[in-house]
């Protein structure tokens, strides 16, 4: 039988999904909403990065002085890091 109502669809669709999940992997309701919870806020988080990749990516990119003095500064504090490490372990080389 089609389904023409658009609720009654996405309704009976979350019905099997959740039933599908609680066969498969032994998932409650209650349990993919604890799950889906603590996945929100990493969920925020990509989207943040997301929007930083778009924009370092678009046409109209105009930081790439800052860019590279950035990278320039990780350098230089990963070989400081580097060289105090390697000094307080006494690693001969």
């Amino acid at each position: 039988m089609p389904l023409t109502d658009e609720a009654e669809y996405f309704d009976t669709r979350s019905e099997q999904l959740a039933r599908k999940l609680q066969d498969e992997h032994g998932l409650s309701r209650r349990q993919l909403l604890k799950l889906g919870a603590a996945g929100s806020g990493a969920a925020a988080g990509l989207r943040a990065v997301a929007a930083d990749v778009r924009g370092a990516f678009s046409h109209r990119f105009n930081a790439g002085g800052e860019l590279a003095v950035g990278l320039a500064w990780l350098a230089v504090l990963s070989i400081g890091v580097y060289l105090v490490l390697r000094r307080a372990v006494r690693v001969s080389g």
